[in-house]
């Protein structure tokens, strides 16, 4: 009884009013950072401030932070509770983050006590109540999981160092450590996965510890716990496709070396030292920290010496969970990231740290580092700039919210920046991403919006409109510029192929064929250098007037940093400028507004009408990137101003309701009109993260149902019908406002067909396998090579690269070639069903080598291997890669071998080979050679 009301009554003790005076600070400190950081001005918090408000109202309960599958929603939920209790506001939001982060004082607290008694438990909390800079801020204001993964960090740590310690001085396990373990585990895993280290570090922590004696029952109690804690996390991934897991592709990706460099010269100093402004103030708190780092690891010595479990496996836990989480941090894209947000789960470790090894000094000494130590980097707090110009910032959002509200602007497409202005303006204005909002619900609401306007020239939409001839009304609200009361071109008929000669490269290279076959795997794509200009020239058949390009990317983002047009008559005369130099922009319109990308959006650049002969396009890319690639482009006449003019829709959806069509293929603005005005009842293709109830497009042949339609602008009715004229028995055509509308009377199937955006184009595999399922072998054959047997090389051999990519074989060379002579090599490769789309970053490279000399081909081998694979049926694991090279005019003549490996472009990091043959720094020798002879010689 006594033992009990001692412990009842510790509160009351010196020392408990110690700790209660601790906490009491930390709860006051963290309620001024709520009141500092108020105004969401950060795009992360406004996102969070959004969760809080819908949860605090009962709309809408998600597991994760908005717009990702990871970082938990605990730390909103918590801020819902503060809104729900004092009504919606910045300060309600962060008082969530501030009660969930207090939990870190009590943790810290009793985590230094136990090796170093009451005084390491005070300096330990002491140093935890402010910290760093980053630290005091994201304890007070939200990221959506930064918090939690302090709080959870630390107490999975904690809790592993308290069974370590019960285990080795009493020889006690209980159900309950693991099962505390495992759920502090799990909702840490939910939060935010920086947690990851703390699992580790606490796992290997209680193997070292306890040896054998770490696998018991208690085990599935601690998973059990796990589970619980997380069980929002695993509800979602069950159901989604363990999304979660997706974020972890890079790493492993990165040079461990490297990242440890800029870890301890980068990211520490930004941790600890960023706010000390005074240079000989910011190094004598740098040697008080190495200090402290250093007199720790020698009283952690002297520990193992004296057998003072405590000490021993407290700092060595926190020892161990430092090496942990550097290694993961170093091999992860977080390291690529100037911040130091990524490493405030250091901070507590750092003070339990502190506080054991100060407690081992003089106490005078101990109070003198500990003070400096907090009070010397928090000069920060003394600042008025950070918190003048939030207000300043939520001011001028105020008075823009009221100025889009009196034009009747109700949604804005906006930098990424702009987020929080969602949560300070509770939503009377919805301000979305480009690519998407955060929240489902804002983006269709953009996307029916037909007023739309566009905020701080988002996607450089001030260079697309210049580019395609939109205009608008150029406004300012609150000093942000805005853009908004659209008007599209006229529309316009594109330029039949059989009018266009050729489009070629600067290199001479023909790509008409390419770029006016309406195929989407066909694809010109650039090898121009940064700062380097690349031009596709096109060749009319006679003298034509042309008013506008349009065409569309080959792959997504790979778009020129600059693009301008030129013209003339004849090859003698001097090319003219057309365009302006123009930056690029993902922006297209589609029917009654402007549009942000979507899988093969196009691009439209309009002049001036001319009549030309010869067409240039000039791309530029002005920093490193990805190639310029067009798959399909289209010279534009006949411009027509009536087709400007607002179509009759009312007509169109009487048409559609007299005839019964609920299912409708179109372009993107005429599927949005068909939606709003239909209230849905009109399936068409849009976006499935706004519009769930959306048409889902077949994988293989594009179908029409029964009572199903086409709906398109007439200026492209014509090439529509080109197509649609193999099934014209089964479509009835339609004439409406404007729009030339196709009803199935019956299924239609479209072999090898796909629909993009505004046409019908081919899919090649697709088509081939149609063609070789009809009988016509040869003709599939010939365009499409892989539908016969699987290859098998003349020169057989196996490497397994990392992650199951094989190379199986090649073509023999030639016995001997001489400098200049062309050449083709062909390898072979295999990828498990499915696994291709996990090697899009990956690259070959190819050296060939002498004791006199290297060549390599030149840069030729560099192809992703998923271009080659993305050819191959399901069923067919190997397919081939050719690639043509030259042997260099000035080489030293000589027997020259192949080696041979797969690398990712991005960190020069190349893939771990397993193979018999010769191999050295993953590089392979294959069994092929070229024998270079003198020029002479042949």
């Amino acid at each position: 009884m006594r033992k009990g009301s001692k412990r009842r009554y510790w509160i009351m003790t010196p020392e408990g009013w110690g700790f209660s005076a601790l906490l009491i600070t930390g709860a006051l400190v963290r309620i001024a950072a709520a009141w500092r950081y108020r105004h969401m001005t950060n795009l992360d918090a406004g996102v969070v401030a959004l969760m809080a408000k819908h949860m605090a109202e009962g709309r809408h309960f998600p597991t994760f932070f908005y717009g990702q599958p990871h970082m938990g929603s605990l730390e909103a939920g918590i801020s819902a509770v503060f809104c729900r209790m004092l009504g919606v506001s910045g300060f309600a939001v962060n008082l969530g983050t501030a009660a969930l982060s207090l939990g870190l004082i009590p943790i810290v607290y009793f985590w230094a006590r136990r090796a170093g008694g009451p005084r390491a438990a005070m300096i330990a909390g002491a140093y935890c109540v402010i910290g760093p800079h980053g630290f005091f801020h994201y304890n007070g204001s939200p990221r959506g999981g930064y918090a939690a993964a302090l709080v959870f960090g630390a107490l999975v740590t904690f809790l592993a160092t308290r069974m370590v310690l019960r285990w080795r001085e009493e020889r006690e396990q209980t159900h309950a450590d693991f099962l505390w373990l495992g759920i502090a585990a799990g909702l840490g895993w939910w939060s935010n996965q920086l947690v990851t280290a703390s699992l580790l570090s606490a796992a290997l922590l209680l193997l070292m510890a306890m040896g054998k004696a770490a696998f018991s029952l208690r085990i599935f109690t601690g998973l059990g716990g796990f589970l619980l804690g997380g069980l929002p996390f695993w509800i979602y991934n069950v159901r989604n496709d363990m999304a979660t897991f997706r974020f972890a592709d890079g790493v492993g990706s990165y040079p461990v070396v490297s990242g440890l460099r800029r870890l301890v010269t980068g990211r520490v100093p930004l941790l600890f030292l960023a706010d000390v402004s005074i240079a000989p103030v910011k190094w004598g708190v740098a040697v008080l920290f190495l200090g402290v780092t250093g007199l720790g690891l020698w009283i952690w010595v002297r520990a193992f010496r004296k057998g003072n479990q405590a000490v021993v496996w407290t700092l060595g836990g926190i020892l161990l969970y430092v090496t942990v989480f550097s290694l993961l941090f170093t091999q992860s894209h977080l390291a690529l990231q100037p911040t130091p947000r990524y490493l405030l789960p250091w901070v507590a470790p750092l003070g339990v740290w502190m506080g054991v090894v100060l407690s081992k000094t003089d106490l005078r000494v101990a109070v003198a580092v500990t003070g400096l130590l907090i009070i010397l980097p928090s000069g920060f707090l003394l600042g008025r700039s950070f918190p003048e110009q939030a207000a300043s910032w939520h001011r001028a959002t105020l008075t823009a919210g009221e100025e889009l509200q009196d034009l009747g602007v109700d949604t804005v497409y906006a930098p990424i920046g702009f987020r929080s202005w969602n949560f300070i303006l509770r939503e009377s204005v919805a301000v979305v991403d480009l690519n998407r909002s955060v929240f489902p619900g804002q983006t269709a609401r953009a996307e029916l919006d037909p007023g739309l306007g566009v905020l701080g020239d988002a996607g450089r939409v001030s260079g697309f409109m210049r580019r395609a001839g939109v205009k608008g009304r150029h406004r300012n609200v609150g000093g942000f510029p805005l853009v908004s009361d659209f008007t599209g071109p006229p529309s316009a008929s594109p330029l039949s192929g059989d009018r266009i000669i050729s489009i070629r490269d600067s290199g001479g290279g023909e790509w008409k064929e390419a770029l006016t076959n309406r195929d989407v795997s066909t694809v010109y794509r650039t090898g121009m250098a940064p700062s380097r200009f690349e031009d596709l020239i096109l060749t009319l058949s006679d003298r034509t007037a042309v008013a506008g390009l349009r065409f569309w990317p080959g792959r997504p983002g790979e778009v020129p940093d600059e693009l301008q047009v030129f013209i003339r008559d004849r090859p003698e005369d001097e090319w003219r400028k057309v365009s302006p130099v123009t930056p690029w922009s993902g922006f297209f319109w589609s029917d009654h507004r402007i549009f942000w990308q979507e899988p093969f959006f196009r691009l439209q650049i309009r002049f001036p009408e001319r009549e030309v002969r010869q067409i240039r396009l000039r791309f530029r890319q002005i920093d490193t990137g990805p190639p310029v690639s067009i798959s399909q482009l289209d010279v534009l006449e006949n411009y027509d101003a009536s087709g400007n003019a607002e179509a009759d829709w009312e007509e169109v959806m009487e048409v559609l309701k007299n005839e019964g069509v609920d299912w409708v293929l179109a372009d993107r603005g005429e599927s949005v009109q068909l939606h709003r005005r239909s209230e849905g009842r009109v399936k068409t293709l849009l976006r499935k993260d706004a519009f769930p109830d959306g048409l889902s497009m077949p994988e293989h042949d594009l179908v029409i149902p029964a009572g199903g339609g086409v709906l398109v602008h007439r200026s492209q009715a014509g090439r529509i019908d080109s197509v649609l004229v193999e099934a014209a028995p089964s479509l009835r055509r339609i004439q409406v406002s404007g729009f030339d509308l196709w009803i199935a009377e019956q299924e239609v199937r479209l072999p090898g067909r796909v629909w993009k955006g505004c046409d019908i184009w081919m899919h090649p595999a697709r088509y081939g396998e149609w063609r070789w399922a009809q009988g016509n072998r040869e003709a599939a054959l010939r365009h499409h090579p892989y539908l016969g047997e699987a290859p098998s090389p003349e020169k057989p051999f196996e490497i397994k690269f990392e992650k199951d990519l094989y190379c199986v074989g090649a073509e023999p060379m030639p016995e001997e070639v001489k400098p200049g002579q062309p050449l083709t090599l062909t390898t072979y490769w295999q990828v498990p069903e499915g696994e291709w789309a996990d090697l899009r970053h990956l690259a070959v490279f190819a050296h060939w080598r002498s004791d006199d000399g290297m060549f390599t081909s030149d840069g030729a081998m560099l192809q992703n291997i998923p271009d080659a694979f993305l050819e191959v049926p399901p069923d067919h694991r190997t397919f081939p890669m050719t690639v043509q090279f030259r042997v260099p005019e000035e080489i030293t003549p000589g027997l020259y071998r192949l080696w041979m490996g797969v690398y990712r472009p991005a960190t020069g990091k190349r893939r771990e080979v397993h193979t018999r043959l010769s191999s050295k720094k993953n590089a392979v020798q294959l069994p092929l050679q070229l024998n270079i002879m003198p020029a002479s010689a042949l």
